[in-house]
């Protein structure tokens, strides 16, 4: 007779990862059916990572993990947690976890969002904190005012109060951040302020022009709102959030063994001119979305 596991059966089995070993999912589904009893457990093991983010060793995953099923379960109390984490150097942040700041931190702060926005703006306006995570920190505004969690006007002002004082000019990336929470929001308002920041040489207009600012502002403001909305939803699967990682996937043969099946070719990046929305599934099969995929090489 088999035994189900236990919350404690869970967390180990899922506080350590090796490259190319599958994808935990029954453990990740047996937590989803012990909620009640695992998200102590899970508060507790983040709790502890975010209080020695650079003591955090090469194969810990439990904090990540942690992160998205909480995140899944709608938990509040995850959102001063996450905070802390990502408050720590860029150093340490990035190899704690990775892709994730990119490609989900702004989702999961507005999936278990508690209120609280004068910590948020904290962690917007730490300069200690990596540029990549105050970004996605803006990004997580502009996610909070398209589900309305955050009146968007509130917002707006805000932004404004960055852009005229609040940010520093050194602050490199995160003007460019600012820049692009402003498309998701809708940068109508903010024109004025966002052409200013490109005369001044703030924004990496590389990675958006204000040609391209110019465009979407004529866009519809509802239109804007609703993609935003849509790419802003709590996160609902851990599963589906995670499984696709590379450190997921089987790894290359070894010279003399037989190779393991690989995963069907990426298609080729979309070219540029193609009409596809920023928030938009990139087309070229990455799972990213366009803005941060193709986009970034338009």
């Amino acid at each position: 007779m088999t035994t189900s596991p236990t919350a404690a059966d869970i967390i180990t089995q899922l506080s350590r990862y090796q490259d190319g070993k599958p994808f935990p999912a029954e453990a990740v589904r047996a937590a989803v059916t012990l909620r009640e009893e695992i998200t102590p457990l899970l508060l507790s093991a983040l709790e502890s990572a975010a209080s020695n983010v650079p003591g955090i060793k090469g194969d810990d995953i439990l904090h990540i993990y942690s992160m998205y099923l909480l995140a899944q379960f709608g938990e509040t109390r995850l959102f001063p947690v996450l905070l802390k984490f990502f408050s720590w150097p860029e150093e340490a942040v990035e190899d704690a976890v990775g892709d994730l700041i990119d490609e989900d931190l702004a989702q999961l702060l507005v999936s278990v969002y508690d209120g609280d926005s004068s910590s948020l703006k904290t962690l917007v306006e730490n300069e200690d904190a990596s540029e990549y995570v105050r970004s996605a920190g803006l990004e997580a505004f502009a996610g909070l005012a398209a589900t309305g969690k955050l009146p968007r006007e509130e917002v707006v002002e805000y932004f404004r109060g960055l852009f005229n004082g609040n940010l520093k000019p050194a602050d490199s990336f995160v003007w460019t951040g600012l820049v692009l929470a402003c498309l998701d929001l809708h940068p109508g308002e903010l024109m004025k302020e966002i052409r200013k920041a490109y005369e001044l040489a703030l924004v990496d207009d590389e990675l958006i022009s204000l040609e391209e600012v110019e465009t979407e502002a004529k866009e519809d403001l509802e239109k804007v709102l609703a993609q935003t909305r849509e790419h802003s939803r709590p996160i609902e699967d851990t599963e589906e959030s995670m499984a696709w990682w590379a450190c997921f996937q089987p790894l290359p043969a070894a010279p003399g063994q037989e190779a393991q099946p690989e995963k069907p070719a990426a298609a080729e990046p979309v070219e540029a001119g193609a009409k596809v929305g920023r928030n938009d599934p990139c087309p070229c099969g990455s799972e990213k979305k366009f803005k941060k995929c193709c986009g970034k090489a338009e």
